[in-house]
């Protein structure tokens, strides 16, 4: 993920990434073009390794932003097996 305001880690990208594929979950990686996101908070004064993980998502800015289910029971598998597949040592080598 690229956005005017965040970069994110690359090699916690692949691990995503890689993540995703093992576990059989589609996934489209994104590059802004305006806009930003509260990751890049996170990264002020060297803070941990941040990747930012979006639902695809209608009408976002109103009142009745709209997702289809599949897509999130997605994401949330995805996140799931990204925080199992974790550990120590995998985050200090990102």
């Amino acid at each position: 993920m690229l956005t005017p305001s965040f970069i994110a880690n690359p090699s916690f990208q692949q691990f995503a990434a890689k993540t995703a594929k093992k576990a059989q979950i589609s996934y489209t990686r994104a590059v802004r073009t305006g806009g930003g996101i509260d990751g890049s908070e996170i990264l002020t004064y060297e803070g941990i390794p941040t990747i930012c993980i979006g639902i695809p998502v209608r009408y976002e800015h109103t009142n009745y932003g709209m997702v289809a289910y599949q897509d999130f029971a997605d994401t949330v598998k995805l996140v799931e097996e990204i925080i199992t597949g974790l550990s120590s040592e995998k985050i200090a080598a990102f």
